[in-house]
């Protein structure tokens, strides 16, 4: 596998040949919405609708970008290097632990909800139990036709335990060996980071958001 190739796979719709920077008008972003995504085979913008008329040749010139940017990592499976903590217990959730999921969310805030985007319909979701109580939770979300991009929430009562760590390397393992998992850290999530970079993950892509859009 040609790992450059991934960052543009996710990105649907874009011409066979690839320049240094495309543009990708994506429906669901609010007004004046745009994003730099920095990948080493290139570079895409991804904007709004209501920014669409105004794309120029040049559309760098359109945008200041902050200088702090996301990280989208991705995971060689050379380089995994797995963690467990054995007070836990870890378990493939299904249909039948969505009470259990349901009854874990609802102790988490909206914030970590939306971020982590965990839900039981998803095509693998793991989950640490703490006796019989569900304390943390992660799944994938499979993209073209080797990505999987791990979301992943834990209980504000058990932060600092490495929970996080440990239900994504358990969920990594579920993974069929084709699969390339992704992980994004937000950019003020350091702990976030840290799970990516302690399990192996390589930074691949930087994700920069736009401060401003002259036009």
């Amino acid at each position: 596998m040609n790992v450059i190739e991934l960052g543009f796979r996710k990105f649907h719709n874009l011409p066979e040949e690839q320049s240094d920077l495309s543009l990708l008008l994506r429906e669901g972003y609010n007004k004046n919405s745009a994003y730099l995504w920095s990948y080493p085979s290139g570079s895409v913008i991804t904007y709004s609708k209501d920014l669409e008329a105004n794309i120029n040749a040049n559309p760098y010139e359109m945008f200041d970008l902050e200088g702090k940017y996301d990280r989208e990592y991705i995971l060689r499976r050379e380089d995994f290097k797995p963690y467990h903590n054995p007070r836990f217990r870890y378990e493939v959730l299904t249909k039948e632990d969505e009470n259990d999921l349901n009854d874990f969310l609802s102790k988490c805030s909206n914030e970590d909800k939306d971020y982590g985007q965990v839900s039981i319909d998803d095509p693998i979701i793991v989950g640490v139990y703490d006796q019989e109580r569900l304390v943390a939770a992660a799944s994938i979300w499979f993209l073209e036709n080797d990505l999987a991009d791990i979301g992943l929430i834990v209980d504000p009562d058990y932060r600092s335990l490495g929970l996080g760590k440990s239900v994504s390397s358990f969920l990594i393992e579920q993974l069929p060996d084709e699969k390339v998992p992704v992980y994004r850290s937000d950019i003020e999530n350091h702990g976030s980071t840290r799970i990516a970079e302690s399990l192996g993950f390589t930074l691949f892509g930087r994700i920069y958001r736009v401060s401003e859009c002259r036009v």
